[in-house]
C-alpha cells in the first residue's frame, strides 16, 4: 500500500548454492558484520555444543531519525532435514 513506509513479507526461497556459503553470510553474525554495515553489536548468549541452538542478540541500523533496532532471538539449526542435504533454520524473537 503506498501510504505505508515499510512493507513486511513473509517468503520461502530455495537457493541452489552450497549450504555452508549461505550460512556463512547470512547467518553467521561475526561474517556478516565485515559485509553488512547495518548489522551491529552482535552477542551469543547460550550456545549448544553442536551449535543446534543459540541465543543471540545484534543490533540492527536504521535510517535517519529512526531509532536503531534491538534484536533478541533464539535460532534452531537441523542439518539434514527435511531431507539429506537441507539445513532448516528457525529464528524466534524472544522478549528482552
Amino acid at each position: 500500500m503506498d501510504d505505508r513506509p515499510v512493507i513486511m513479507m513473509k517468503t520461502l526461497s530455495t537457493l541452489n548454492a552450497p549450504m555452508e556459503a549461505l550460512w556463512k553470510v547470512g547467518v553467521d553474525f561475526d561474517i556478516r558484520m565485515k559485509w553488512d554495515p547495518n548489522v551491529t553489536d552482535f552477542r551469543v548468549f547460550d550456545e549448544t555444543a553442536d551449535h543446534s541452538m543459540r541465543r543471540i542478540s545484534y543490533r540492527f541500523k536504521t535510517p535517519k531519525f529512526t531509532a536503531d533496532r534491538d534484536f533478541y532471538v533464539i535460532q534452531y539449526i537441523k542439518k539434514d532435514f527435511p531431507e539429506p542435504g537441507s539445513w532448516s533454520l528457525i529464528g524466534k524473537s524472544l522478549p528482552a
